[in-house]
């Protein structure tokens, strides 16, 4: 593919040919009659790409071709799309927009088709960021752009607006029904498969500290985790009163986003056989509960008409259960650290034959900015280990945890990767991903946005040592802002304890192993880091819709991230500082701002908090 050339994913097979197309744009769309409905969705998200009427792009019906493929022929007239189905040609048409983004098209032909069947895209609007109906409406054009087709909305807490269960969201401000069905028909026009997921055994915390619900609870004094007190997060699976309290929600899910699919989630149930059954759980295993609470919430999920997803992590433990769950069932296998076994997990399930999709990580929360480099590996090896081994598809997931303190387009560097490897496991070497970064999403012409965007989110490389999965600049907004270093070694050795018992064992022994090996924070590096991002970020020049917004939220990302690098050191050997609580105190007023402008203000408060309280102590306040 010549240089000058970028398009993401990259097609299965592309040819140049001699010679340039002089695009006009917007593009005049030839439409067939059946291929009509597709012009009000291209003129509300890409007029300037495209109108319906014209002789530029002409249309060929191939009942040969896949149903989401294509073939595209671009020479000095115009272009040619042949097709089966309408997918097909919104897929070419989006690759013909990346051809023609300068004006100048280069003459080629382009056969294209998806390997894998689902491509999608997990966003939390639950632990935090509520987004507006436009964000998630820009979330799926920058989604189909890139050619993915499914999108799971992760809801936790009080984030949608359950008719069954009004007291408990009308002093926030949910998703209600009537967005999640607009949502719902703008995917649909663009081929995406909309699906809810709501957790529904294990972190049902929000709902569990409720005194009316607080029965349903598993274990209703909740734990204490290597000294971390942790409240009750997991239903008491053997209480009717807890299936139905779950059913009832997903119902009220399901009654407003009639898709396929209902991901029940079922990870992470921590207290599961460990309070009201206790001696069961002895007695039959605590797999045994886990699995009669699964197939129950299936055969509830499928009397509806859908397919349930769950995640992977219970089986994980013990794969011949897998055998157990109705084979219907879609298990995610989730994982977010660089070393996760991606490839051995899934060679278990296809052996079981079951329906599987590889789930990696954004690797962006619990960092602010990203964790870049585990965020390429983890990528890239679920990728590789999906087309291995027959997976279902690959679905990037998207987290809030500790209140969604990061900006939404430091998810876009791994949605680009993810989407251009569950296309057809083409990769993209790191100057590709940052020049589809800064020609097909930023649109910089100074093509300085991609490289600063990954390169923030590599500042952890002048931390003590790696976390995985976070950055130390996270603890004191995770933990809180302790003082001096015997304060902090405790939380150290809590977290490594926690990942030995939660990861993989070559995940947890490899972030043990670091523990045992710090370096020292090195802030001067940093300092230089810093220095060098502003400049390069002060000489970008993007030219997306929301170029300025864009540019503010990683100026003030970066900020936030300086204030915590030097606040913790500053607090690790008990002091205060009033010029950095003030710098501090002055991104946060940002902050607040910069959330406003893409999400509800449910979750600010929450997550203003924790930044307001890392001010404080530097201040020396008492918090």
């Amino acid at each position: 593919m010549r240089e000058n050339v970028t398009l993401a994913p990259k097609p299965v097979a592309f040819r140049l040919l001699p010679g340039y197309w002089q695009a006009s744009r917007p593009l005049g769309l030839d439409l067939p009659e059946e291929l009509r409905a597709l012009a009000a969705p291209l003129a509300e998200s890409w007029a300037e790409d495209f109108r319906a009427g014209g002789t530029d792009v002409h249309f060929s019906k191939d009942q040969a071709l896949p149903a989401e493929g294509y073939r595209l022929r671009v020479d000095g007239e115009g272009a040619v799309v042949e097709y089966s189905a309408p997918a097909g040609v919104f897929y070419a048409l989006m690759t013909l927009r990346q051809l023609t983004l300068g004006g100048e098209a280069p003459c080629c032909w382009v056969e294209d088709a998806p390997a894998l069947k689902l491509r999608g895209y997990l966003l939390d609007v639950g632990r935090g960021k509520i987004p507006t109906l436009d964000t998630l409406k820009q979330t799926v054009d920058l989604l189909v752009s890139l050619k993915y087709n499914h999108l799971q909305l992760y809801m936790e807490e009080m984030c949608f607006a359950y008719p069954s269960f009004p007291e408990y969201w009308r002093d926030g401000t949910p998703l209600t029904p009537q967005e999640m069905g607009e949502l719902l028909a703008y995917c649909r026009d663009r081929f995406i498969t909309l699906t809810p997921c709501q957790n529904s055994l294990g972190h049902m915390a929000s709902w569990l500290a409720r005194p009316e619900l607080k029965h349903l609870a598993e274990k209703e004094d909740g734990m204490v985790v290597h000294g971390i007190p942790v409240p009750p997060t997991t239903l008491d699976c053997r209480n009717p009163a807890s299936l139905d309290f779950v059913k009832q929600l997903t119902d009220d899910l399901m009654d407003c986003v009639d898709t396929p699919y209902y991901n029940a989630c079922l990870d992470e149930p921590f207290e599961l056989g460990k309070g009201k059954n206790a001696a069961l759980a002895a007695q039959m295993g605590k797999g045994a509960l886990y699995l009669d609470y699964a197939a129950k919430l299936r055969g509830h999920i499928a009397s509806r008409g859908k397919t349930m997803m769950m995640w992977g992590d219970v089986i994980a433990r013990n794969p011949k259960a897998a055998a157990s769950l109705p084979e219907d069932i879609v298990l995610l296998e989730w994982g977010y650290e660089a070393r996760h076994p991606f490839e051995q997990r899934a060679a278990v399930l296809e052996g079981l034959g079951r329906p599987f999709c590889l789930c990696p990580g954004t690797s962006t929360w619990h960092s602010v900015t990203g964790i870049t480099d585990n965020m390429l590996a983890n990528v890239r090896q679920a990728a590789a280990a999906a087309h291995a081994h027959g997976a279902l598809g690959l679905l990037l997931t998207d987290w809030g945890d500790d209140g969604h303190l990061q900006y939404w387009p430091f998810s876009w560097g791994a949605i680009v990767l993810a989407g251009a490897l569950a296309w057809n496991g083409a990769d993209l070497t790191e100057g590709e991903l940052t020049a589809a970064l800064d020609e097909l999403v930023f649109r910089d012409p100074a093509r300085k946005m991609g490289t600063a965007l990954l390169d923030l989110g590599r500042y952890y490389h002048w931390e003590e040592f790696p976390l995985g999965c976070r950055t130390m600049a996270d603890l004191p907004l995770s933990f809180g802002p302790c003082r001096g270093r015997a304060q902090w070694e405790s939380i150290l050795q809590a977290l490594v304890k926690l990942n030995l018992q939660l990861t993989p064992p070559e995940v947890g022994q490899s972030l043990a192993l670091a523990a045992e090996h710090p370096q020292t924070l090195d802030l001067a590096r940093a300092d230089a880091w810093r220095d060098d991002l502003r400049r390069r970020l002060d000489a970008a020049r993007p030219a997306c819709r929301d170029a300025a917004l864009v540019k503010e939220e990683l100026d003030n990302a970066l900020a936030l991230v300086d204030g915590l690098t030097h606040g913790r050191a500053v607090l690790l050997e008990d002091g205060t500082d009033a010029a950095l609580a003030e710098a501090v105190e002055q991104a946060i007023t940002r902050h607040r701002r910069l959330w406003l402008t893409r999400n509800k203000s449910s979750g600010l408060e929450l997550a203003s908090g924790r930044l307001e309280a890392f001010a404080q102590a530097l201040r020396g306040d008492t918090v």
